[in-house]
């Protein structure tokens, strides 16, 4: 499980790499992205999230690095959320239809810290 802090109305930025084994205990192999659609969830509850980022609006992979992505978010993104820990999961669909979940965690939201 993951924790992923920031303040309200700032840039977030991470990096991961989606690997997969065909065989149970079996080395674990980066997965080619291309074709692939990445999809990040977060809210209160997941059953229903207040946000939803599929694909390129806020994921980027290259074909260079296999396996690896970069998740963000915008300032705009978080400025108006409330201050407070909310839930999250990222999934990819591969170009065969096969859904994974990546990861789960909390995503902490930090209140502004005011200036002079």
């Amino acid at each position: 499980m993951s924790t992923w802090k920031l303040r309200r109305g700032e840039d977030f930025a991470i990096e991961g790499t989606v690997t997969f084994s065909t065989v149970a205990g079996g080395a674990l192999l980066p997965l080619d992205l291309t074709g692939a659609t990445l999809t990040w969830h977060m809210g209160s509850v997941l059953s229903s999230p207040i946000y939803t980022r599929i694909g390129a609006t806020s994921f980027t992979h290259t074909v260079a690095t296999l396996g690896v992505y970069q998740f963000t978010l915008s300032p705009i993104d978080t400025e108006n959320l409330a201050a407070t820990t909310y839930l999250f999961d990222m999934w990819v669909r591969t170009p065969a239809a096969k859904e994974y979940c990546l990861t789960v965690g909390t995503f902490v939201i930090n209140d502004v810290i005011g200036t002079i």
